[in-house]
């Protein structure tokens, strides 16, 4: 037995390559389906965000104009907070009040060009009589 040559040391190095072939193969799917499920996950994400984004414009404008506040009783801190949570609070409000602030102007912005362009009319309808 000591002089003679087996085949027992090449049957363990074929086992463990054919082994090591089939973990590979059950390592790359397992890594695909956790890639594809990371993927549907940061998707929905991205929607959450969007949507969450979409509802504070719109409570934004309610407020502003629409006189919710009024109407259900509550602040705008009150309704912010639900959404966003505490901890997201008054960056949210500092995004409203600027966002409240370019409405505004661009209100004033059309009421001075209507203004003038009522007057352009005017003195047009003038110069044709």
């Amino acid at each position: 037995m000591i002089g003679e040559k087996t085949n027992y040391g090449m049957k363990v190095v074929e086992n463990f390559l054919n082994n090591k072939d089939k973990l590979d193969d059950h390592s790359s799917k397992i890594l695909e389906k956790i890639n594809s499920l990371e993927n549907v996950y940061d998707l929905g994400k991205r929607e959450q965000q969007q949507m969450k984004r979409t509802q504070l414009d719109r409570i934004g404008k309610e407020f502003l104009v629409g006189g919710y506040g009024r109407r259900f009783n509550t602040s705008l801190c009150t309704v912010v907070s639900a959404i966003v949570g505490e901890e997201n609070l008054t960056s949210e409000l500092f995004r409203q009040s600027r966002q409240e602030k370019e409405y505004f102007e661009n209100i004033k912005k059309s009421q001075f060009f209507n203004f003038y362009e009522n007057k352009l009319e005017a003195l047009n309808k003038k110069i044709k009589n």
